[in-house]
């Protein structure tokens, strides 16, 4: 029980702490059915500020889950990543490659097209 109470802060904490293993350790959590919603959650909002392709294609996964609260966060996350990097603070020196942002636009416009036609 104590366990279920620690991940989501635990997840919320993970990428300062430890940047080099935070997506895969993020992505097992928030892709884990078994986990608590809250969990998943938390791991889900932490994706966005790693700015890889690896997160594009593990938020663009999550778009499928059964889970109604996971698919919606992941398309929020899509959302912050699509921003201009101008945008948010700090990910313009995390993100080498000034066309990510246009590149996650385009995922989450396509996922949107796909889920709502």
């Amino acid at each position: 029980m104590g366990g279920s109470r620690l991940a989501a802060p635990c997840a919320a904490r993970l990428p300062a702490l430890d940047p080099e293993t935070a997506f895969e350790a993020l992505q097992t959590l928030a892709t884990d059915g078994d986990r608590p919603v809250e969990a998943r959650l938390a791991a889900i909002r932490q994706l966005p500020p790693l700015a890889n392709e690896a997160v594009i294609t593990a938020l663009t996964a999550l778009t499928d889950d059964p889970v109604q609260q996971v698919r919606a966060a992941a398309l929020a996350a899509f959302a912050e990543l699509a921003r201009e990097p101008d945008d948010l603070e700090g990910l313009r020196d995390r993100v080498a490659d000034a066309r990510f942002p246009k590149r996650a636009k385009a995922t989450l416009m396509s996922l949107i097209e796909e889920h709502f036609e």
